[in-house]
């Protein structure tokens, strides 16, 4: 009898044309298998001892760095461009793999990216909807409950090779192979999806293409009632509404969020630089970086409303941004 997982597996695999799927327990999760896997792609160390280099984006979720380290892979942080997505012109030559991260629902440079010659892992979880391309390795995804295809929490990998999508689903299970005879593969962990999350994802994976929609329609209504000057380019694959307010600091990007927030509005500060995060930190002196000049000025709003619900957040939004950033205000 098919498992729900299984089942889940089967149709995400018909959703994005790849039969090589492996769900697993969250976002990160994913991620983190990904890295194990590709890490016996460049050595046999099953120690931890030997750190393969990754560049990931300077701009990012603290979970695809933490993912890497998980896999005792070593980060290297690649700053962004104004449109928040790495920099490929920037990634080191000398890195044994890539993290390609989309942002916000729009796609980085995955085809400079490739050009390249690295194993590329691609972080699908704000592009639902998207392919990954092609010569990717491994893409991974979130279904935690804010995504365009969710349930409470969930992840998938989509793995290029069906033989690592079969190694990643032993990783998934702390290492068993069919036989169970407790020989474990090394640097198995316990991150299986439960039958129970793949039993709330599966119906959502069958509404993506109406909840798309409706989001597109709530951007829609964004763009017509926000000023102009603080969007961002549209969202290609609808997952939140982000902003830029040029000049706004970190206490004023704080004080938004929290008086939408306490207004019932669910708003949230953007990503912030990895290197200003306390595990990745770097000490004085360092370059002020593209990531950490433009973190203060983002903000993202929700899609997942109703499209009536998107006046109301509009209209919070600009009073709230008269009293916090009034200098900063456009008329309108």
């Amino acid at each position: 009898m098919t498992q729900p997982f299984e089942q889940l597996e089967l149709e995400f695999g018909q959703f994005i044309g790849n039969p090589n799927t492996v769900a697993v327990a969250s976002g990160t999760a994913a991620l983190h298998i990904a890295c194990e896997v590709a890490r016996t792609k460049i050595t046999d160390d099953v120690t931890g001892e030997v750190k393969p280099s990754i560049a990931i984006p300077e701009y990012t979720m603290v979970a695809c760095a933490r993912a890497a380290r998980m896999a005792d892979m070593q980060p290297v942080f690649v700053d962004c461009l104004d449109n928040l997505q790495m920099n490929t012109d920037l990634i080191p030559s000398n890195v044994d793999a890539i993290m390609a991260v989309h942002i916000y629902g729009n796609l980085c440079d995955i085809n400079n990216i490739h050009s390249k010659q690295r194993i590329v892992i691609e972080d699908m979880a704000e592009v639902h909807g998207a392919i990954p391309h092609p010569e990717t390795f491994a893409a991974c995804w979130s279904f935690y409950k804010n995504k365009t295809i969710h349930g409470e929490e969930g992840g998938m990998i989509a793995f290029k090779d069906s033989h690592q999508a079969s190694y990643a689903k032993k990783l998934r299970t702390l290492g068993f192979d069919q036989h169970h005879d407790y020989f474990h593969v090394p640097r198995g962990v316990n991150a299986r999806m439960s039958n129970a999350h793949a039993c709330l994802i599966l119906p959502s994976l069958a509404a993506y293409k109406g909840t798309r929609a409706d989001r597109l329609q709530v951007a829609t209504r964004y763009d017509r009632w926000i000023p102009e000057v603080w969007q961002m380019p549209a969202c290609t694959y609808p997952w939140v509404y982000p902003l830029r307010i040029r000049g706004m600091k970190p206490n004023q990007q704080r004080e938004m969020v929290l008086r939408l927030n306490i207004r019932g509005i669910a708003a949230r500060q953007g990503f912030k630089s990895m290197g200003m995060q306390t595990e990745f930190h770097q000490e004085p002196p360092y370059d002020i970086t593209n990531a950490m000049r433009i973190q203060s000025e983002i903000m993202y709003l929700p899609l997942d409303v109703a499209d009536w619900y998107a006046a109301k957040v509009c209209d919070e939004l600009m009073n709230v941004a008269k009293i916090v950033i009034p200098l900063l205000t456009p008329t309108v």
